[in-house]
């Protein structure tokens, strides 16, 4: 099972998660190695494609019923409009060489595993500050792979935050991911616990 960090700055206390999250897998019978592929460093493309494609989807709503949106979901939906078509292509271009390389990556490996976030979750009152660009996130590329993707919580910052890692496997193989993640869960008890409020 390898593992990539996606980003190039990751939190320490999100690498101290992850690898304890690993050695239990370890413990498990998993075998983890760590795998490069090369793409996921342009796969923040996702972003442009979400949004030109959440905006056309709500186009017709967000102008005759504004109200209606939050106003933080509401700027981000917006921020679609911007996106042009020459940019939409390029990242479809993206996209489509992600999916062969991870194709490719997992012909060797039954499962990725990722820390769901370089940092520890965005706390609600900055999650819902409408100044706020997209929180990093390891999920884009599995949003453009399509691959059944499971997050798993594995431990709390030191500030109580959650933290979080990822099992992505292949396509139609959802059946291996939950398997896996019934095992994480079932030798470890952070899904029981919950963060300070």
């Amino acid at each position: 099972m390898p593992r990539n960090y996606f980003f190039e700055e990751v939190d320490p206390e999100i690498v101290r998660a992850f690898d304890e999250a690993m050695g239990t897998l370890r413990k498990l019978g998993a075998e983890v190695r760590d795998l490069t592929i090369p793409t996921f460093d342009l796969s923040r493309s996702f972003f442009l494609i979400l949004a030109a494609e959440a905006y056309a989807y709500h186009q017709h709503d967000l102008k005759a019923h504004p109200e209606l949106y939050g106003e933080v979901l509401r700027e981000r939906i917006l921020a679609g409009a911007l996106v042009t078509g020459s940019e939409y292509v390029q990242a479809q271009r993206i996209r489509m060489q992600l999916c062969a390389e991870v194709a490719e990556a997992m012909k060797n490996v039954d499962v990725l595993a990722t820390p769901t976030m370089p940092k520890p979750a965005t706390p609600y009152k900055v999650a819902t500050d409408p100044t706020l660009a997209f929180p990093k996130s390891n999920t884009g590329p599995f949003n453009l792979t399509g691959q059944p993707t499971l997050a798993l919580p594995c431990g709390f910052s030191t500030s109580g935050l959650p933290l979080g890692f990822q099992l992505s496997g292949r396509a139609f193989e959802e059946s291996t991911v939950f398997r896996l993640g019934h095992a994480y869960q079932q030798a470890t008890d952070w899904h029981t616990r919950r963060p300070p409020v």
